[in-house]
């Protein structure tokens, strides 16, 4: 969610895991203070999809997802190179709210720099992300129209 644009702002809330742990997004927020938000389009859904496997801490979803690592410009996490728009943030804050399973862990962070793919900024009308609604349910923003992908089993 863009959140503000004096800094320009980005929050999201990764819910804790059943067994009331954090994600490994959140815990890598925590221990670097930087992050990069990569849109996705329906294109890309598959590919983020694999990305939700449960792996352990260590081991890492970029080679289930098929995209390509790129250099960000101002932080130290990569970027997607398939996404549209990717957005470099530096945390500002994480607001914990609630404990356990679901629990709602805020993250905001500020946008330091924002890419847009050229082919994107010059066709902003034929732009097509997605964004997930929860569970498996994710939602084309264009159409408002609803689609499921069931997360991966490993």
């Amino acid at each position: 969610m863009l959140a503000g644009g004096n800094p320009p702002s980005i929050a999201f809330s990764p819910t804790l895991k059943p067994d009331g742990t954090e994600k490994d997004t959140l815990r890598n927020i925590r221990a670097n203070g930087e992050y990069v938000v990569n849109l996705v389009t329906e294109e890309m859904a598959a590919g983020m999809n694999e990305t939700s496997a449960v792996l352990p801490f260590e081991e890492s979803e970029w080679p289930l997802s098929g995209f390509t690592q790129i250099e960000s410009t101002v932080v130290r996490p990569t970027r997607v190179l398939e996404s549209p728009v990717q957005i470099e943030c530096v945390l500002f804050d994480i607001v914990e709210h609630g404990e356990g399973a679901g629990a709602a862990r805020y993250v905001i962070g500020e946008a330091k720099l924002i890419h847009v793919r050229a082919d994107t900024f010059e066709n902003l009308g034929s732009f097509q992300p997605i964004a997930r609604l929860g569970g498996a349910y994710y939602e084309r923003a264009a159409s408002g129209t609803t689609f499921e992908l069931q997360r991966p089993a490993r």
